[in-house]
């Protein structure tokens, strides 16, 4: 929004907090004249999946007051970034009244209902599974998941404070390493209508967006992989960056001596969509002392008790350069289907090469000849051990 703003455009922002007793969903107002907020909107599974799919379509939907509110703001476009929330009817009449629709791909919510698409519990990405396969996913998630009225505790105007804490206490969660239980796993899954009838419903609304800006390759190939029918509409693939990332005019590099051990970085969370842990256990069975892995980005104090990894904490933007600085090269581990991802930038900009897994969109910025990419795990161990 604010690059469009620097663009001359006027930008108006509609978000889903406010909760009311008449549960209606409706648009009001906010102190500030650009700001709307959507009112007792649908739940936001922000993560863990979707429990009660009733809860989340078919809902008390102000259609008159939507119309008269897309009538009065007079807008070109509605830029939707995600669906969480919405009632299909906001895009229903923004057609009806002729405003054009572009949805950016920065999740996956909608064509699954995490915004990742990857299945924690058996450690791998259900985004290119058929159908059913993945409504087993949906149901297998969802009885893991929190209540509706858990997720209505994201909607309250404390919500900012509330996910800060929820963040603060996922970081200890995330402790521990999960493992690939598939016992839990059926192999036949009964598919609850209930399930199904969501499962739609999200790919009607995605049928209304007139233009798809896939922020990579990777999320363009899954999106065009689970709805086909998209291929018919325009949509263009172009990557993204953040204001904060600028190229640093970089001083000639230290080199290497031969006493020095060399640093692989690590940055981001403990999570299991993110690699880390493939990564640990890779540095756990190789025999080579001179390299060391320094994990950076995850509050928690987890001790991975591996010789030679290093759980240096989280860290605050200001603190990047110098840790880039003190590295020799990062990984970018991910195994989910990472839409982007700003670290491989965040690392070039700042003169360090990365080894960035083909899971990452970034990796569309780098030639198809680069040497840090990889395809499996096996390929990062070679180009590991030829450090």
């Amino acid at each position: 929004m604010e690059a469009e703003k620097l663009n001359g455009d006027t930008c108006l922002q509609l978000y889903p907090l406010k909760l009311t007793s008449n549960k209606r969903i409706h648009i009001s107002k906010t102190r500030d004249s650009k700001v709307y907020q959507l009112v007792n909107a649908y739940p936001l599974p922000l993560t863990g999946g979707i429990k009660t799919p009733e809860d989340f379509w078919g809902g008390d939907v102000d259609v008159s007051g939507i119309r008269q509110f897309l009538k009065h703001i007079a807008v070109d476009i509605i830029h939707i970034h995600t669906l969480m929330g919405l009632p299909i009817e906001f895009l229903q009449l923004a057609k009806q009244l002729g405003l054009k629709i572009v949805y950016t791909t920065h999740d996956y919510f909608g064509l699954s209902p995490v915004p990742d698409f990857f299945d924690a519990q058996l450690g791998r990405s259900f985004a290119y599974e058929q159908v059913d396969s993945q409504l087993a996913f949906w149901q297998r998630l969802g009885s893991q998941s929190s209540s509706t009225m858990k997720l209505r505790v994201f909607q309250l105007p404390i919500y900012v404070q509330l996910k800060k804490i929820a963040h603060f206490i996922s970081q200890f969660r995330s402790n521990e390493q999960p493992g690939n239980d598939n016992k839990m796993v059926n192999e036949t899954v009964t598919i609850d209508t209930e399930f199904r009838k969501l499962f739609e419903h999200y790919r009607a609304m995605f049928r209304m967006v007139d233009v798809f800006h896939f922020n990579s390759r990777v999320s363009q190939g899954v999106f065009l992989q689970n709805m086909p029918e998209l291929k018919d509409q325009k949509y263009m693939v172009i990557p993204i960056t953040n204001s904060n990332i600028r190229k640093r005019n970089l001083k000639q590099p230290n080199k290497l001596v031969e006493s020095q051990n060399i640093r692989v970085g690590y940055l981001g969370r403990f999570t299991p969509a993110k690699g880390v842990y493939e990564l640990v256990e890779m540095f756990k069975k190789a025999s080579n002392s001179t390299i060391e892995l320094h994990l950076f980005g995850d509050a928690s104090r987890h001790n991975f008790n591996v010789k030679n990894v290093y759980n240096e904490g989280a860290y605050i933007s200001s603190e990047l350069t110098n840790i880039l600085d003190n590295l020799d090269v990062v990984v970018v581990p991910s195994i989910w289907e990472e839409t982007f991802g700003f670290v491989p930038i965040e690392c070039v900009t700042n003169g360090v090469p990365v080894l960035l897994s083909r899971h990452v969109g970034a990796e569309m910025l780098f030639t198809d000849d680069y040497q840090g990419k990889y395809s499996s795990q096996g390929e990062l161990l070679k180009k590991l051990n030829a450090l």
